[in-house]
């Protein structure tokens, strides 16, 4: 997919407006997925998720909506593909990030839920990234871009420990004022 383009038009004005999130959970080795599916559970991330994106606009890949199914309850999804006649139930369809953006209406927080060449998309045009760094190191093709610390702030998160043992820090970057 090609860069946004986010000059000011109106399929690029809700960037002026909204606040754009990545959100994502990713591991030691920036693994974020293994055939289309997330390498570990962590049930504490999913409520995380959930809590945060609920009553939100979240913009996601056909792929990342394929590996979850079906539209998440409480919040509006818009779903990017390159097929134009793509279409499912209760999500609305994209043809790129600019279009998802824009299809997000009047949304006062958008957040970005993947997969990678959408995460990578964004991170020029978002504020904020939500990530839950799962303090494991496991087998996946599909890799979070690297986040650049001259670009991104990282807050200090608490470390915890899941129900099943796994430790994970929910971390807060800020998009460093230029």
């Amino acid at each position: 997919m090609p860069l946004l383009n986010i000059s000011p038009s109106p399929a690029t004005s809700a960037l002026i407006d909204a606040r754009i999130s990545i959100i994502v959970g990713k591991a030691n080795n920036d693994v974020i997925g293994h055939q289309n599916r997330i390498p570990w559970h962590l049930s504490e991330d999913l409520k995380h998720f959930k809590a945060t994106t609920l009553g939100h606009t979240i913009i996601m890949g056909r792929k990342t909506y394929d590996s979850i199914g079906k539209p998440l309850p409480g919040r509006k999804t818009v779903v990017i593909s390159r097929n134009p006649a793509w279409r499912a139930d209760g999500v609305t369809s994209a043809s790129s990030l600019a279009d998802a953006i824009s299809r997000a209406g009047d949304a006062a927080h958008i957040f970005i839920a993947g997969g990678a060449d959408i995460f990578r998309e964004a991170m020029p045009i978002a504020n904020r990234m939500i990530v839950t760094e799962i303090d494991l190191d496991p087998q996946g093709e599909i890799l979070f871009p690297p986040i650049d610390p001259k670009v991104w702030q990282k807050l200090p998160g608490k470390p915890q420990i899941g129900s099943n043992g796994t430790r994970y820090v929910i971390s807060v970057f800020e998009r460093r004022k230029p």
